[in-house]
Formats: structure tokens, C-alpha cells, sequence
């Protein structure tokens, strides 16, 4: 395994990170999350398609 492997494999961990983070965003700015004031863990993981003790923690 090159330098570069490595560079790119991390950069493909970060960018998966970065998406789950951005699906919960997207589900807490839903019509759903502003008409109800907000979501909760779990019917957050359930739009996220998340566990729900990943999406508590974040």
C-alpha cells in the first residue's frame, strides 16, 4: 500500500462521514421536523436510516 492509498482511503472514511452527518441535517430540516418543532432520536434514525444509538450520538 502506497502513501496515496492511504490519503485516498481516508479521504473516502471522511467523506462517508461527512454524508451521514448531511442525511441527518436534511431530515432536520424536513416539513416533517418543522411542522412537529423538532424530531427525536428515534424517528430521526428511522428518515436517516440510522441506529439510533448512532444518530445519539452525534
Amino acid at each position: 500500500m502506497t502513501s496515496q492509498d492511504g490519503d485516498a482511503s481516508a479521504m473516502r472514511q471522511v467523506g462517508y462521514g461527512l454524508r451521514r452527518d448531511l442525511d441527518l441535517l436534511e431530515a432536520l430540516a424536513s416539513a416533517e421536523a418543522q411542522r412537529a418543532g423538532g424530531l427525536g432520536v428515534v424517528r430521526l434514525s428511522q428518515l436517516a436510516g440510522r441506529e439510533k444509538s448512532q444518530v445519539s450520538r452525534r
